[in-house]
């Protein structure tokens, strides 16, 4: 095996995936930590079905949103507001220096990501598209981030489209 196998081996050991096991958040985010060391390499199967299940939640939100109804963008929009009023757009480390946004509370920085075009009342865009990641994750750890309260009313709000 070559170095980038070895080092992908390694870093699957130390996030706690199996092969055939359900990846938490958590260990995707230890995953992602280990694949940073200076050779980083491609992920698994085992990973890509889980990212490729995140991204499909992710890009569906991104549609509802856009093509749902008036109401459901400016639900949308009332809530990022109202959760981020006052705060100063800064950039969402550990994202790339173009990333901005409004930090927050959400479960995941990146849900407050405002981008240039939104001017001076963002719309919150990828609040829903974050949020409905959540619908992909195991049973159990979905379970376990619905136990937070800002994560389940935000979750309750973006999912109002469904209802």
């Amino acid at each position: 095996m070559d170095r980038s196998a070895r080092l992908l081996n390694k870093a699957l050991a130390d996030s706690g995936i199996t092969p055939g096991k359900a990846v938490t958040w958590r260990e995707m985010d230890a995953l992602k930590q280990a694949l940073r060391k200076p050779n980083p390499v491609k992920a698994t199967e085992a990973v890509t079905r889980v990212r490729i299940r995140r991204t499909f939640y992710h890009e569906a939100a991104h549609w509802v949103h856009r093509e749902g109804p008036k109401w459901y963008q400016e639900l949308i929009r009332a809530h990022f507001e109202a959760r981020t009023q006052g705060e100063a757009v800064v950039h969402l480390a550990p994202y790339g220096p173009g990333t901005r946004g409004k930090k927050d509370r959400w479960y995941e920085i990146y849900a407050g990501r405002t981008y240039d075009w939104e001017r001076s009342r963002p719309d919150g865009v990828e609040l829903p598209s974050r949020y409905f990641e959540l619908l992909s994750l195991p049973s159990p750890d979905l379970a376990h981030t619905w136990n937070d309260p800002d994560v389940r009313e935000t979750l309750l709000i973006v999912l109002r489209i469904l209802f």
